[in-house]
């Protein structure tokens, strides 16, 4: 018996349908090495990509069967027609992978200077004071720079005497600090998983107002929540996604008309100077857009629409100039130093090429792609028009100056600096792409399309992982565990000579400490005599890496400067953690120093002392 042409139609877009899920779910095997979900009562899992991408081939057969005979591909087509409306299910699903990785493989704990200094700044805004007193020690110690060496990394000496006071930005940490008081302890971590999933949402929702094209801004939205260096800066409280989701906010917001919008955006774009006042340039560009962007706006309707923007970031810069006065003495003056110390002309080459190579390592060559709207008229969109470029292209080339003249770093990981960028970056690569997936066959261009953005996000987040983003969660919990042992382990007079750990030992356990590298060599064995003889117990706390600076810089001062002291208890990771005792008294053997199994939010003895 004949099955009719309307029935075979239906039967062949279900099974087309059900491949296309196949096929998805062979991706997800792919990318993450198994899955598992439930429909209803019945678990279904795979480890095993074999599995999932038999069953698409049969079914995809099915569909290509069982479809009516003169037109075999209708099915696929329908399914394109079809996914073109579906693609904002694809970014929500990949901002809600986000939030899951930001949230499940996270820090939740300070480590480096970068994430001490943002959120212990956070509690020191709901305290209401920005100076941290260094008394009583500061007035009391013989060596110099007394006030250098009890200021750990993040935090500078005041200009009040005997006081320090934040090094980075304000705008994160006031963030932090409204995120503290919606989730205590954990809300400081909690920011940088949500801004990430904010931000590829806004990937696809920009994508979608410059170009029009949802399969488009879908694949940007899945290629910026694959991106190697977005995933690194989501397990770490800081700034660079943070600033990525706010301008592109406010580059949103600038496509839709009127003076409102114009001046949300200036809100938006204001607050993303208070995280990054150096990018506080793009004002230029989003200046542009607001008077050209929508077309067709009167010239008086476009100077308002500029000045509304213009408005709240001039009010943040204002409140950037009151702090810096505050904290560092001149409104010109930031806590990274003169700007001259920053920027020069001499770091253009060195930095072009290395932020090059970075992408291109990190995201493939297959990232070039994004050239070709610029190169092959035939792939080159309406939207390609000056009126959009010109303020894109203003924004783009702003932030590659400001970074490329910038300090020379020697880690991939720094193209976090570009995270503004990426966005249109991935819009202009998945512009050719779309392009293709139209014009090929469906029948071979939706598997085709399936199969190269799985390769694609095995590839970038494989680099990711390689370079251990899902292990810096945990590892940063080291400076936690550290501090549980000297509160439970030291004498309440313990003082810490260190480094890295010098501010994270002052957040979670509130005991001193003095930072090695303001120590001129033949001062260490007496300053640690002093301390000793005014009421102190010293301990010198190092991890592994800082071990050789030490010894080299305190070669020749004998057993403590060599470090042939006993080492009374050790933390053994992949950054080990040693606590010496230089002036032991009985011998002593090192105890294990043991973290938790999971991650967990600490809480602080920030400005309790």
């Amino acid at each position: 018996m004949s099955v009719p042409g309307g029935s075979r139609s239906r039967v062949a877009r279900a099974l087309a349908l059900a491949s296309f899920l196949a096929i998805l779910g062979t991706a997800l095997v792919a990318v993450t090495g198994a899955t598992r979900f439930h429909i209803g009562p019945v678990t279904v899992s795979s480890r095993n990509v074999l599995r999932p991408a038999s069953a698409a081939v049969l079914l995809y057969l099915g569909s290509l069967l069982l479809a009516p005979s003169t037109d075999r591909a209708e099915a696929w087509r329908w399914l394109r027609d079809r996914l073109e409306r579906w693609w904002i299910l694809a970014a929500l699903a990949a901002a809600g992978t986000v939030l899951w990785l930001g949230l499940t493989y996270g820090s939740y704990a300070v480590g480096g200077s970068d994430s001490f200094g943002y959120v212990t700044q956070a509690y020191l805004w709901l305290q209401g004071n920005l100076h941290v007193s260094l008394e009583p020690l500061a007035s009391k110690v013989p060596w110099p720079y007394p006030d250098e060496s009890l200021t750990p990394l993040g935090y500078r000496p005041g200009v009040t005497r005997h006081t320090m006071v934040p090094t980075y930005p304000a705008g994160l940490p006031l963030i932090m600090a409204g995120f503290v008081k919606l989730f205590g302890a954990c809300g400081p971590y909690f920011v940088a998983p949500f801004a990430g999933a904010l931000l590829v949402i806004l990937t696809y929702a920009l994508a979608v107002r410059l170009s029009g094209d949802r399969l488009a801004a879908g694949i940007a939205a899945i290629c910026m929540a694959a991106c190697p260096a977005f995933l690194y800066n989501l397990v770490v409280p800081m700034s660079d996604i943070v600033t990525a989701a706010l301008w592109t906010g406010a580059l949103l917001l600038l496509t839709w008309p009127g003076a409102s919008v114009s001046l949300a955006a200036g809100v938006v774009a204001g607050l993303a100077v208070l995280v990054r006042p150096n990018l506080a340039p793009l004002a230029m560009a989003g200046a542009l857009a607001a008077s050209m962007w929508p077309s067709r706006q009167a010239p008086a309707r476009a100077v308002i629409r500029t000045l509304t923007f213009l408005l709240p970031i001039a009010a943040a810069g204002v409140f950037v100039g009151i702090v810096n006065a505050r904290l560092y003495g001149s409104p010109l003056l930031s806590g990274y130093g003169p700007t001259s110390a920053l920027y020069a002309i001499d770091h253009f080459a060195t930095n072009s090429y290395l932020y090059a190579s970075w992408l291109i390592e990190s995201e493939s060559a297959v990232i070039l792609a994004a050239l070709l709207p610029f190169l092959i008229p035939a792939l080159r969109p309406a939207w390609f028009s000056s009126r959009t470029l010109l303020p894109l292209g203003l924004y783009v080339l702003i932030i590659f100056i400001s970074y490329a003249l910038y300090l020379v770093f020697n880690e991939w990981w720094f193209l976090r600096f570009f995270l503004p960028v990426f966005p249109l970056l991935f819009l202009c690569f998945a512009t050719p792409v779309a392009w293709i997936t139209r014009r090929a066959p469906a029948l071979i261009a939706i598997p085709a399309l399936v199969g190269i953005m799985a390769l694609l996000a095995s590839r970038w987040t494989g680099f990711a992982v390689d370079r251990g983003v899902l292990e810096i969660g945990m590892g940063e919990q080291r400076t936690v565990t550290v501090a549980d042992h000297i509160t439970s382990a030291l004498p309440a007079n313990a003082i810490f000579i260190a480094l890295h750990h010098a501010g994270p030992i002052r957040l979670y356990s509130g005991r001193p400490s003095v930072r090695f590298d303001y120590f001129a060599p033949p001062r260490l064995a007496s300053a640690i005599a002093w301390l000793r003889d005014n009421g102190y117990r010293p301990y010198i706390l190092l991890e592994n890496w800082e071990e050789k600076d030490f010894r080299r810089r305190f070669a020749g001062q004998g057993p403590i400067g060599e470090l042939r002291i006993p080492v009374i208890a050790e933390l053994r990771d992949t950054i080990s953690v040693r606590l010496y005792d230089p002036l032991p008294d009985r011998p002593s053997y090192a105890d294990p120093i043991v973290g938790p199994p999971v991650a967990r939010c600490a809480d602080t003895k920030w400005g309790r002392r």
